[in-house]
């Protein structure tokens, strides 16, 4: 099992005892890998990580990706299972997540589980809880949630496993590394998609996929989270992610003028939801965030066209 952090979140000790639990029922190993210098921590951090992990590993590298692939390749396991730092698996979590691959299922790459988010006292604002419920999968929470049968992630969308809560086969992971321009990183200030593109290319190369609706982790909400400003800068970045995460996959990326035609669609619907005090203004709002996300990464100097 392997859990990457920054080594700031309060969380990740009871996330670590967490893990050790389940690892000790398979049995399996928990490996910890910190995405900072080790210097950067005092030695009362590093002893007390060691003594809730297997292993410490620590990558100087920015970037969750850097961290993550430097687990895979010291991991000694043939299937890696992923949770994040501030999670809490549910009971039998890492028995169901891995069970597929352990069993040796026909042509599966990975498996992902539900990720239930765990709001404050009072739960989110309306116009949040409106946007989360529209769909069974959102960075809002995060959230991922496909229902209570076990089933295939399809080709062709990029509804995928999400980070917080996979496992995949060892072996394919080092043929299929994460990337470094995506993740979330200080140094390009992206928040995700890496977990996506990776379980696109790998289902772009004949592997499946599966859903397995029993291992479930839940995943705290801060307040700060649940503000206008997060969301919309969220969104934003959504957009840079998914005009980069195309073209690392190689497929036709919209046009910077198509886009900008979107944007102007988004930001009218928006101005007359907002005219009328229609709930959808929210929403709109931050759809035009991700448009424009979009035409920034279109139109960034050195990209690939």
């Amino acid at each position: 099992m392997l859990v990457a952090t920054l080594g700031e979140n309060p969380l990740l000790p009871e996330a670590l005892r967490q893990a050790q639990e389940q690892a000790a029922a398979l049995p399996a190993e928990v490996l910890l890998v910190v995405n900072a210098p080790e210097a950067a921590f005092p030695a009362a951090y590093r002893d007390a990580w060691r003594a809730l992990a297997h292993r410490v590993l620590f990558e100087e590298r920015s970037g969750k990706s850097h961290a993550l692939n430097r687990g895979v390749a010291e991991a000694r396991g043939a299937i890696v299972a992923f949770l994040d730092d501030d999670a809490t698996p549910a009971p039998r979590w890492l028995e169901s997540i891995t069970a597929p691959l352990r069993a040796g299922a026909s042509g599966v790459a990975g498996c992902g589980g539900r990720v239930l988010p765990v709001y404050p006292a009072g739960g989110p604002p309306e116009w949040y809880r409106r946007i989360v419920a529209r769909g069974p999968s959102t960075f809002l929470g995060p959230y991922h949630d496909l229902g209570p049968l076990p089933q295939e992630y399809r080709r062709g969308i990029f509804l995928a496993p999400f980070g917080a809560n996979c496992a995949y086969r060892r072996e394919l992971l080092l043929q299929y590394p994460y990337r470094a321009e995506l993740g979330p990183s200080r140094a390009t200030g992206l928040r995700g998609g890496e977990d996506t593109e990776v379980a696109c290319r790998l289902r772009a190369h004949g592997w499946r996929l599966l859903y397995c609706p029993d291992a479930v982790v839940y995943h705290p909400v801060e307040p700060a989270r649940m503000t206008r400003d997060y969301v919309a800068r969220g969104y934003y970045i959504q957009g840079v992610e998914n005009v980069r995460m195309r073209r690392i996959l190689g497929e036709v990326t919209i046009a910077a003028g198509y886009a900008r035609v979107r944007l102007a669609r988004s930001w009218a619907r928006w101005a007359l939801a907002s005219l009328l005090r229609r709930r959808s203004r929210h929403r709109l709002a931050f759809r035009v965030q991700f448009h424009r996300g979009q035409i920034q990464e279109i139109l960034r100097p050195g990209a690939r066209p």
